[in-house]
């Protein structure tokens, strides 16, 4: 008899289990791990820096928090004059996009990362002019 009850506990266990893993974790897809990013970036319209928070499969331009156009796009840091840009738009689309190799804007140098504010490794020495809008 207690080895008929140990093999209903543990197929109780077992349904228990299955409900979870099919009904407990409905919502949360391993998709859902980013569905938003935070941006440092400046926008080309009003010419203010952006730092908030965007949809992740969102492309720039960003809209702009305080001017409410499409004009933000990330900062970058050019590894060669150290210097913090934002890449001049490729317009051969139509829509402004940020071009494939973004290009420092002060020294045109293709050594280029994404800028993040209070990372060690970079250290600006100072912001290229923004790049013309529209």
């Amino acid at each position: 008899m207690s080895r008929n009850v140990a093999l209903g506990v543990f197929a109780l266990l077992a349904l228990g289990v299955a409900a979870f893993l099919v009904f407990g974790r409905r919502g949360s897809s391993g998709a859902d791990f980013a569905t938003r990013v935070m941006i440092n970036g400046a926008c080309l319209a009003c010419k203010k820096d952006v730092s908030a928070e965007f949809k992740s499969l969102d492309i720039a331009p960003y809209p702009c928090p305080h001017c409410r156009q499409s004009a933000v796009f990330p900062k970058f840091f050019c590894v060669s004059c150290k210097r913090v840009f934002v890449p001049v738009p490729d317009r051969s689309s139509g829509t402004p996009r940020i071009p494939q190799s973004p290009r420092c804007t002060a020294c045109k140098s293709t050594y280029t990362q994404g800028y993040y504010p209070g990372l060690e490794i970079q250290q600006p020495k100072g912001e290229a002019p923004l790049p013309p809008w529209p």
